[in-house]
Parts: C-alpha cells; structure tokens; sequence
C-alpha cells in the first residue's frame, strides 16, 4: 500500500512544477502571489477532504505543541520554502531547478541524523553520496 502513495506522490510532484513553470513565465506573477493561490487551494481541498472522512473531531484534541509544530513547518516548507522555490523556478530552467530542489531529502537525512539521533549506515550515506552526484551531474 505505501508503494501506491510512493507512485502517486512522485507522479503530482513530478508534474506540479511544470505547471507552476508555464504559470510563473506565461502571466509574469509574482511567486508570492502562486504561493498563496496554491496554500488557497490546498486548504480549501485538505479541508474537504478532513470533512468527509470525518477527521475534523481531531484538531480538537490536537495538543498545542504539535500543532505549534506544524505551523513552524508551514512557515519553512508550505509559505517560506514554495516562495523561494517559486523564485528559482521563475528564474531558471525547470530541468535543472527542480532536481537542485528536489535535493531537500540530503538536509532531512542529516538533520534526522543529527537532531532524531537516527541511525548512521552504510546504505544511507551511499544513498546520499548518490544524490549529490546526481546534484553534480544535474548542474551542468
């Protein structure tokens, strides 16, 4: 079951940039104002889907230190981190800007080892070493 939302996720997030690219170049937007029109959408969609799975008893009973967490979260990643990717990519080539972004998962997987105390092996820092070279071969 993880593998589908693994091919799912990789399929929208594969094809979101492309589309934020013909956004970004063709109406000369600002990328702030695509960050808001997206966290916009996501929320009305996210709130939709709260609602008819009947989830919404839960925020409730969320704690107010994991909620203050997520909200850090929406602040680097959702509003922060989509504005500075969207100024790249309105900026640069979407084949080179999104895999150079798209290396994120090097900083998490440090700072899991860092901050999570996550294990170190051997196949993780291969893995790693790997993204840079992609990273390397991507720049040119």
């Amino acid at each position: 079951m993880v593998w589908i939302f693994v091919a799912l996720t990789v399929a929208l997030w594969g094809g979101a940039p492309i589309i934020d690219k013909i956004a970004l170049g063709s109406n000369k937007i600002d990328p702030a104002i695509g960050v808001l029109i997206r966290g916009i959408t996501a929320a009305v969609v996210m709130g939709g889907v709260v609602a008819a799975t009947g989830r919404a008893k839960e925020l409730g009973s969320l704690d107010l230190r994991t909620a203050a967490l997520f909200m850090v979260s929406a602040l680097l990643a959702a509003a922060l981190g989509q504005w500075t990717y969207f100024q790249a990519l309105k900026l640069g080539k979407a084949s080179q800007v999104v895999p150079l972004c798209g290396t994120f998962p090097v900083v998490a997987a440090l700072l899991g080892f860092l901050v999570l105390r996550e294990r170190v092996t051997l196949e993780r820092v291969a893995g790693i070493l790997l993204v840079v070279v992609g990273i390397w071969l991507v720049r040119r």
